[in-house]
């Protein structure tokens, strides 16, 4: 007898009223002259932000220079709508375009996203592509404010909190109060969803009689049976295996051939091969309940365990999810939502964090969502996203697209389960943040996860005096430890933020002591290439962004001490830096020497 085993990981949400979304810098543009870190930008308006955002400067330089399989975007390559001819934006105008303003700046390279024929935006944001040809023309039109890469360099995924801290528990012991998310649509923009997951379908299925095939009096797994359609099938165990990072192998495993109502399902094993099939490559169309062969959870009336002559089966058969959207594509429930997951590069975390929202068949599992009754729309992170190890990956979420959707669809909230800490400003003025504010104003509440910095070594915070020069050292070293094996490091982004207007110059200090300035220019080594980009932001914040990447293809970046000289300050400031690596996610890769911690 064979059983399917589902793993399913711990993960939860952490709530919190925080904005940590993408937003960077490029070379800051006075009157078409280039105002440089450390030159003398006294003549100029005191808070001109800059229309591109570093991020794009760094691809654009990245993807030209060195084609889609830099370094610098690790070992999957540059995602999908990143290529040699333009990327993925977002645009943020003066004010909504009109029919003749859209085609016009089409003309001139622009692609607008549409849905339904029209343009995606929120209020004045725009999300589309553009080509490297005409990025600057356009960025010079007085009529954009903004244009942002939709690409971002490293996405985090948050970690757990529990459903008690919440008050959800509470909630489902009590349903009277009928708070079970009933009614509610939640949109999440994450890394990709699972729609074949069995905590994603709705107990609406009907109620069938299993039979005691042996005669024993208890139900048996792989003997006893269900009858469907006039035809008895054998009755098999969807297991469900809790695994966290702490017991990968898994805390709780119970013996072969255990059924457990209150956490496992049965399916019916159609053709006799031990597994459960779903979709279409095993014959399986929309109309079909759970999208595969017929899926159960056990009504244990007498909450003893286990199944009991006379306690019936309960089908499972509605989607959770009113569609997918993914590359541009929307997966309908009831039309196509049944080739989602196969469009999708990676669906793990996303599947997690619907499954704690809304997962699971209440009343008949003990492993239920916060808020089992919504129902979903996922926006999966656009291209290949080559999960790197831990959770981190290079990626382009659709946010505008996402917050679109949510307005047009009545939504309650979006979640943003993604977090780009290394060029983002935090001051809420990038394009994604403003079309969040937007979207709030339209009755949509933003739900975003203020990060799991704390312990990581990838956050610095310093105060300096005027006239001091302030060293920031960081660590590269043999490489991230990942099962039995090491992974070099070939890449970095770092990111610095100050915001008293000091116009400081920079100097990194390699490991064999030669020193490389900090400019707008490329810089090469024999050991690594470092690329920088500055911003201004409308708020005031200056934010100088680096790539560091092994000078060949292969290598990794030389191991030692590195340190950053900051100086100029002629005023007391606050600088804060961050880094991340590209297999680290939230743990120990590189490092700040003397992190901050417990900051914010």
């Amino acid at each position: 007898m064979c059983e399917n085993v589902l793993r399913v990981r711990v993960l939860s949400l952490l709530i919190a009223a925080v904005l940590v979304v993408p937003a960077t810098g490029f070379a800051q543009m006075y009157d078409d002259e280039l105002c440089v870190i450390g030159a003398d930008c006294t003549q100029q308006p005191e808070a001109a932000a800059s229309t591109v955002d570093a991020r794009l400067g760094i691809l654009e330089h990245a993807i030209l220079e060195e084609g889609p399989d830099s370094v610098l975007f690790g070992p999957a390559g540059a995602p999908a709508g990143v290529d040699e001819e333009g990327a993925g934006v977002t645009l943020r105008f003066v004010e909504e375009l009109t029919v003749d303003e859209v085609e016009e700046f089409e003309r001139r390279g622009v692609e607008f996203e549409r849905r339904d024929g029209e343009p995606i935006h929120v209020g004045s944001i725009y999300e589309g592509r553009i080509e490297w040809a005409t990025l600057h023309e356009v960025a010079a039109d007085e009529r954009v404010e903004r244009i942002e890469a939709l690409w971002s360099p490293a996405v985090f995924s948050p970690l757990e909190e529990t459903a008690e801290k919440v008050g959800a528990a509470q909630a489902r012991a009590h349903p009277e109060l009928d708070v079970d998310g009933d009614g509610v649509t939640v949109v999440d923009v994450d890394d990709g969803f699972d729609v074949f997951h069995p905590h994603m379908f709705r107990a609406d299925g009907g109620m069938y009689e299993w039979h005691d095939e042996d005669e024993t009096g208890e139900f048996t797994p792989g003997v006893d049976t269900v009858e469907i359609g006039g035809q008895r099938y054998t009755l098999e165990v969807l297991r469900s295996e809790t695994i966290s990072p702490q017991d990968p192998q898994g805390a709780e495993v119970e013996e072969e051939g255990e059924f457990r109502p209150d956490r496992d399902w049965l399916y019916a094993d159609i053709n006799s091969d031990g597994q459960r099939n779903v979709g279409p490559d095993e014959g399986f169309s929309e109309s079909d309940p759970a999208y595969g062969e017929p899926l159960f959870v056990a009504d244990d009336v007498d909450a003893n365990g286990q199944l009991d002559p006379g306690e019936k089966l309960v089908r499972l058969d509605t989607s959770k999810f009113k569609r997918v959207v993914h590359d541009g594509h929307s997966y309908e429930r009831g039309e196509d939502l049944i080739h989602a997951s196969a469009a999708q590069s990676s669906t793990y975390h996303g599947t997690s964090v619907t499954s704690i929202l809304g997962g699971g068949q209440q009343g008949y599992h003990e492993r239920v969502g916060l808020a089992p009754g919504v129902e979903f729309i996922g926006y999966a992170y656009r291209g290949d996203q080559s999960q790197q190890q831990d959770g981190e990956s290079s990626a382009q979420p659709a946010v505008v697209s996402a917050l679109s959707d949510a307005i047009d669809s009545d939504a309650a909230l979006v979640l943003h389960e993604w977090t780009d800490i290394v060029s983002e400003p935090f001051d809420g003025s990038t394009n994604t943040e403003q079309a969040m504010d937007d979207a709030r104003d339209e009755g949509v509440l933003q739900v975003n996860p203020a990060g799991n910095l704390n312990d990581s070594g990838k956050h610095i915070h310093r105060d300096v005096d005027a006239n001091e020069v302030l060293q920031l050292e960081f660590e590269i070293d043999e490489g991230f430890d990942y099962g039995t094996g090491v992974m070099p490091y070939e890449a970095l982004y770092l990111s610095l933020f100050w915001v008293e207007g000091n116009d400081i110059t920079a100097t990194l200090v390699g490991p064999d002591g030669d020193e490389v300035p900090v400019d707008l220019e490329p810089q090469q080594t024999d050991g690594f290439a470092l690329q920088a980009e500055y911003q201004e932001t409308e708020r005031g914040t200056r934010h100088l962004m680096m790539a560091l990447w092994a000078s060949q293809q292969g290598e990794p970046l030389p191991m030692g001490e590195y340190t950053l000289e900051l100086e100029g300050f002629s005023h007391p400031e606050e600088v804060t830096g961050r880094l991340v690596d590209m297999y680290s996610s939230w743990g120990r890769g590189i490092e700040w020497e003397d992190e901050t911690m417990d900051y914010g």
